[in-house]
């Protein structure tokens, strides 16, 4: 949609007749409204408005001036979504490419997931961290209270959610 409107504010309509004028004349209100639905290429325009269109254009100079613009934002709009040429050996090498295609496993099956050696280098270092733990926690020194000053009662308050001692 486009925001222009005529100088009296009025949105566009249907085409309407102008005083002295036939029915099927536009006024620039309407006119502009074409230009927004088809574009400034009077070949686009319907049949019943394309004279009515073109002679607003030939008397009134600001409805020229606004088909000129359409005219322009049509040349704009239709570079931007021009086709990039290709030559026919691109073609071609495509082509026979979709042709000539194998599924994956003809080629070489697809290898998903980890080699043997990784495996086994994630299985040993799992086995040692798990060995080192328990052989830390056997030579590791018991301390002689519970009660090291740290706080257990309120960071199992925290962590639980409860004070173990009420399960007492």
């Amino acid at each position: 949609m486009s925001n222009r409107h005529h100088p009296s504010g009025s949105e566009a309509g249907p085409a309407r007749g102008l005083p002295g004028e036939g029915p099927a004349a536009l006024d620039r209100t309407a006119f502009l409204a074409l230009l927004d639905r088809c574009g400034g290429d009077p070949a686009r325009w319907p049949a019943r408005e394309r004279e009515a269109a073109l002679a607003l254009t030939a008397r009134d100079e600001t409805a020229r001036r606004e088909a000129d613009r359409a005219r322009a934002l049509d040349v704009l709009l239709g570079e931007a979504v021009a086709t990039a040429p290709v030559d026919s050996a691109t073609v071609g090498r495509l082509v026979s490419r979709l042709h000539g295609a194998r599924p994956r496993s003809a080629e070489r099956p697809l290898r998903i997931g980890f080699s043997r050696r990784f495996a086994f280098v994630g299985a040993w270092t799992l086995v040692m961290c798990v060995a080192l733990g328990v052989g830390l926690s056997i030579v590791a020194p018991v301390p002689a209270t519970h009660d090291t000053g740290y706080g257990e009662q309120e960071l199992a308050v925290v962590v639980l959610g409860f004070d173990p001692g009420d399960l007492s």
